[in-house]
């Protein structure tokens, strides 16, 4: 089952050039509920994220629980390598990428205008 998820994913990451994502087993809780059910969650940095929970973050990740478990992927700047055009750079701004000028990274690559 892991290994066609695997597969999937490296499937994808060819179509989209390069990407970022990874996936992680879905946790139970060892207790059971008063009621009887026992409860699957995931875990992220130490947090337990309930199933059909989604959630972005500032390391530029989209992560969503399901019952299979975790799966996170980049965004923004973290979804793959971007190669700006000749005379660019591309930087990170928060989770998006910003092109500058390769020799003055304080000025916009299209119109020379200042970042700021």
């Amino acid at each position: 089952m892991r290994t066609n998820f695997w597969i999937a994913v490296f499937a994808v990451c060819i179509t989209k050039a390069l990407c970022f994502c990874f996936i992680g087993e879905i946790q139970i809780e060892k207790k059971q509920l008063f009621s009887g059910q026992i409860r699957k969650y995931c875990e992220f940095e130490g947090i337990h994220v309930m199933t059909r929970a989604k959630f972005d973050n500032l390391d530029c990740l989209s992560c969503e629980c399901s019952d299979s478990g975790l799966q996170c992927c980049g965004i923004g700047y973290g979804v793959r390598v971007i190669m700006p055009r000749s005379g660019c750079d591309v930087i990170q701004d928060g989770c998006d990428p910003l092109f500058v000028m390769a020799k003055d990274h304080t000025k916009l690559c299209d119109t020379g205008e200042p970042v700021l």
